[in-house]
């Protein structure tokens, strides 16, 4: 696309070309290629922008007199020097302290706020036009939650493992700009969902661990309608092959608690994993899966009041099991009367078919019965004030989102979380903790992540205000180091463009 070539005596430089990657089969618009004639080799792929996006870490990255934010304690460590070397914080002094070493690429962070990077730990990776989002947004890391489908068409599904594994490879590589993924692969689930692997009798639990097993997953995701003798041999089957349990719990077969002892190391949605605080009668649990809602004379209005809701956020908080509330996905349930909501000018970023879906989504609401619609008001409230009672009692949260599934924007949808989760309660502190330090404390990676400190990965984001201050402030985003890699706000907004015109050319 106005391809034009300008030669030197050793560099070809073709400008503003879209280059088909024919392994994925993904369109990277307006690209730089520059070519070593004499040796007939490529030598760099840019951005049309000239923004180095692909060259490696320089030697040292020095983030001088910056306030660091210790996401453990709540304190702020005030004019340090944050040295990085290679991937790895190599040290955090005060700023007279520490000697920069010559060469250092050295960023002011004088009036700023350095934290780690966020992890969104549920997301559905559909297409690599949301790996920039996410690092433009400070993503150094997400838990994909699974699909297979080739290609993903509604934003709920995740491209197929063996692609999604793939392109951890070309990230892991220094190939893409991306974030750290840990992946799952194909549902496991009794509801016949196309692109999952069945699992409704004993023998078909055992085959899908072994299926996932050897696709190379990192988790097995469970989603509803799973029998209970056939959940539990699939947990066994998952822990005699060390691999973790997430996903939703199968409250009408299983149940929360059943999930809990069997070892799931995390449930997704605050809508489906709690049903069990606002009753435990089967007639009522059949009755809201088959119409989708909950009557008034169901819920109190306020906190659910079922005798059993303090057992489960007890049992919650007392077994090694983390929520993904994932508000900001259920919020779009209740919003899509919201012009500000709907109009999002940040959708430009999804591909065509994620925005249909999104505006299929958005014509059912709208054409549900007033009762429905009352109702999801009403789950709503109550869901958000559940998740406050829950931070209150020391359940275990994670920051997650859900993107691209109904209107999800993979990257500012956390920043969307984060806010949320403080509105029901949490504070500024324990919302940014859930996206920081309990997720490296979920992968168990505490040692390499989830901090800012000497020996940790060097993911981190350099904010132009503080967080703890008002949590909305981790969308002002000075620059983010993605695994070593600087890339200030003229690169991160040439990300930006990078995605919006790759899904200009899919069109």
């Amino acid at each position: 696309r106005n391809t034009r070539a300008a030669v030197t005596d050793a560099t070809l430089a073709i400008r503003n070309v879209t280059v088909v990657d024919v392994e994925t089969g993904v369109l990277l618009a307006d690209r730089t290629v520059l070519v070593d004639v004499r040796r007939d080799r490529i030598i760099a792929l840019d951005s049309g922008s000239g923004s180095p996006l692909h060259r490696r870490p320089t030697a040292a990255l020095a983030i001088r007199n910056v306030t660091v934010v210790d996401v453990e304690r709540g304190s702020l460590l005030r004019e340090r020097t944050v040295l990085v070397r290679g991937q790895r914080i190599v040290s955090v002094d005060s700023g007279a302290a520490h000697a920069i070493p010559a060469g250092a690429t050295v960023v002011d962070g004088a009036g700023r706020s350095l934290i780690p990077g966020l992890w969104d730990m549920h997301v559905h990776t559909a297409h690599p036009s949301y790996f920039p989002l996410l690092a433009a947004n400070g993503v150094t890391g997400i838990r994909d939650m699974g699909g297979a489908a080739e290609p993903p068409t509604d934003g709920c599904e995740s491209i197929r493992p063996d692609s999604l594994l793939a392109w951890r490879a070309r990230v892991e590589a220094g190939a893409w700009i991306g974030p750290r993924i840990v992946l799952s692969g194909p549902a496991a689930s009794g509801t016949g969902w196309p692109t999952s692997l069945p699992v409704r009798t004993n023998d078909e639990a055992r085959s899908a661990v072994s299926a996932l097993r050897a696709l190379g997953v990192d988790f097995v995701k469970v989603y509803e309608g799973i029998p209970l003798d056939a959940y539990l041999v699939l947990a066994k089957a998952a822990r005699s092959a060390a691999l973790p349990i997430a996903g939703h719990v199968p409250v009408e077969t299983v149940g929360l608690l059943d999930a809990i002892v069997a070892g799931q190391r995390s449930i997704e949605h605050v809508r489906d994993a709690l049903l069990l605080c606002f009753t435990d009668d089967p007639e009522k649990l059949a009755r809201f899966f088959a119409e989708d809602r909950w009557g008034e004379e169901d819920i109190a209005w306020g906190l659910p009041v079922h005798e059993q809701c303090p057992q489960v956020i007890e049992a919650l908080r007392t077994h090694p099991v983390w929520l993904t509330p994932t508000l900001v996905v259920e919020r779009a349930k209740v919003a899509a009367e919201e012009g500000a909501f709907v109009d999002d000018p940040r959708r430009a970023y999804l591909p065509a078919s994620v925005q249909e879906a999104f505006a299929a989504f958005v014509r059912d609401k709208l054409s549900q019965p007033a009762a429905k619609r009352a109702s999801e008001h009403l789950w709503w409230r109550t869901q958000q004030r559940l998740v406050g009672r829950m931070a209150d009692a020391g359940v275990a949260i994670l920051a997650g989102t859900d993107a691209a599934c109904e209107g999800g924007l993979p990257g500012f949808s956390l920043h969307d979380e984060l806010a949320l989760l403080v509105q029901a309660g949490l504070s500024p502190l324990q919302a940014l903790q859930a996206a920081t330090l309990n997720s490296a404390r979920y992968v168990g990676a505490t040692d390499a992540m989830g901090t800012v400190a000497p020996g940790e990965l060097a993911d981190l984001v350099l904010l132009d205000a503080d967080p703890l201050v008002d949590i909305r402030n981790t969308r002002r985003i000075h620059a983010v180091v993605l695994n070593g890699r600087l890339l200030d706000r003229a690169a991160l907004d040439a990300l930006l463009e990078d995605a919006r015109r790759t899904v200009e050319v899919m069109r």
